[in-house]
């Protein structure tokens, strides 16, 4: 089951109508926040890719600055020659005379090597970005899961009261019969008051129906996102046939692996974390740099000008053992994740096998609740007839009529169950998505 978020042509919110399962997936994808903010968080893996390749690219600054300042100096032992400091072209010692100080530079710095840290930080981010697309997928895939139950408990709840009204009507019509009965003094007085407390009992389940289908209500809006367009008051009908599954256990644990979201992002924060180890042990080695200034200083225009360009080697001797524990870090975290790959694993597998238990389970339950309702029909009929031929009593007939919609009821939940069991069951092999 793939919930399309294309648009649905001819749906007009707010109209007089029913709300199908399709619509309800693109209002989902268009107002959940979840799917809002699984999108943010991609862009934000993909701003720091950007951040990382910024490493591989040359930096270049332009300074400019002006001061006004005295130029007094202070003279030490050997410092200056003495006939510098009584220069008359410079202030004297303690002078409060200032001049003006003009200066300017741009600065352009490159790093050529250095062991892997700036590619590996790039390709660390870019699997987070990667991972960012799987999480994403995984929040359409739960919520399409979410999406689907709530239809169908709205759905049920729909046709729940249903029945509860169908039922109040029999009931109503039980007690007009025990009443003309009772005034022809073929039954007693008890029909009477039997058949009015049974209609107040099947008022009541409705009452209970009714407020059901508010909850479910909420449940289905808060599953879509509450969105702000105001949507039709019924869920269109929508029965799951009932199929049989034919792929085999492997077969299907085969498929979930290689389609589940959760696995995907698993397996790429792992290769994201290996990236950072490499990120980790650069700490090591050298950096191999260039760096290149060009700069204006002087008291007046024009500036006298300078420039050098040069390389640098930094080498690491020793940081308080910081890069040592920096890489036992980063190396723990990946055999973690990929303890955390096996418990996922693990939980798909079981998760697969599950849900073939329950989709079988509720298949079953759906033929045997379509078999106990032809019955509670076929019973009602014969205690309907028996009744009018006045040999059977008012008991039996609310029984019948009680059984009956007990049956129905049933029924629409084996239905909303085994539709329900169905979307687990794709959500199990990964192919429930929005």
């Amino acid at each position: 089951m793939i919930l399309s978020v294309g648009l649905v042509w001819g749906f007009v919110l707010g109209a007089q109508g029913e709300l199908t399962l399709e619509q309800c997936a693109e209002l989902a994808g268009r107002y959940h926040p979840r799917l809002t903010a699984a999108a943010h968080h991609v862009r934000v893996s993909e701003a720091r890719v950007g951040q990382a390749r910024s490493g591989s690219l040359p930096m270049v600054d332009v300074t400019v600055s002006y001061a006004r300042a005295t130029s007094n100096f202070t003279g030490a032992p050997g410092s200056l020659p003495e006939s510098f400091l009584t220069n008359p072209a410079y202030a004297p010692i303690g002078s409060n005379t200032s001049f003006n100080s003009w200066g300017g530079a741009m600065t352009a710095r490159h790093t050529l090597f250095d062991f892997g840290r700036t590619g590996g930080a790039i390709q660390a981010e870019q699997r987070s970005v990667e991972a960012s697309e799987a999480s994403r997928r995984l929040v359409k895939s739960e919520l399409a899961y979410e999406l689907t139950r709530a239809y169908y408990q709205c759905l049920q709840a729909q046709h729940v009261v249903g029945v509860r009204e169908d039922s109040v009507r029999q009931m109503a019509q039980h007690l007009a019969r025990a009443k003309t009965k009772f005034a022809a003094g073929d039954r007693p007085k008890t029909d009477v008051t039997k058949a009015e407390v049974d209609l107040a009992n099947a008022k009541l389940a409705l009452i209970q129906s009714q407020s059901d289908i508010k909850v479910a209500w909420l449940g289905l809006q808060q599953a879509i996102g509450f969105p702000s367009e105001p949507l039709p008051d019924r869920v269109a009908e929508r029965v799951e046939p009932v199929v049989n599954i034919t792929m085999g256990t492997e077969a299907a644990v085969s498929q979930a692996l290689a389609q589940r979201p959760e696995l995907a992002l698993i397996q790429l924060q792992i290769a994201g974390a290996q990236y950072r180890e490499i990120v980790a042990e650069s700490g090591f080695y050298p950096t191999l740099g260039a760096l290149a200034q060009y700069d204006w200083r002087g008291r007046e225009f024009p500036l006298t000008h300078n420039w050098f360009i040069g390389m640098s080697l930094t080498v690491p001797v020793f940081s308080g053992f910081l890069t040592t524990f920096h890489v036992d870090e980063t190396r723990a975290a990946t055999e973690a994740l990929r303890a955390q790959s096996q418990t996922v694993t693990q939980a798909i597998r079981v998760e697969v096998e599950q849900a073939i238990t329950q989709l079988q389970t509720m298949a079953e339950q759906v033929k045997a609740a379509e078999v106990v309702v032809r019955h509670a029909v076929d019973h009602l009929e014969l205690t309907q007839s028996r009744y009018d031929a006045g040999a059977g009593s008012l008991v039996d007939l609310t029984d019948a009529q009680v059984a009956l919609n007990a049956a129905e009821v049933q029924r629409i939940r084996a239905q909303t169950e085994y539709a329900v069991a169905k979307a687990r069951w794709e959500r199990a092999l990964g192919s429930l998505t929005l």
